[in-house]
């Protein structure tokens, strides 16, 4: 995949065809749409660059929203054909 860098994420509703960013931008442990069908063809393709955690315009705690959304990132980080992209973008994580 010589033309794709880096990847995004967040949680969202699968189908919603609205500008409404509570429906299409959510906590990653929120909405309907599964991120590992996203993630793994990409891991399959050889993706290997970043995967970023999108969580512009979530109202509430900032702290709260992240700390749930990494609870659904290590969640994904246990399906086997997704680990290699997992750990890649694991290493650019500072605690």
């Amino acid at each position: 995949m010589p033309y794709l860098y880096a990847v995004n994420i967040n949680g969202v509703e699968s189908g919603y065809k609205g500008t409404e960013f509570p429906r299409l931008i959510q906590i990653l442990d929120h909405g309907n749409l599964d991120n590992l069908k996203l993630l793994k063809p990409l891991r399959g393709l050889g993706c290997i660059g970043p995967i970023g955690l999108r969580c512009c315009c979530i109202p509430g705690d900032v702290h709260d929203i992240l700390t749930r959304s990494m609870g659904a990132w290590k969640t994904f980080c246990s399906v086997k054909c997704c680990l290699a992209a997992m750990r890649m973008f694991q290493s650019h994580l500072v605690d």
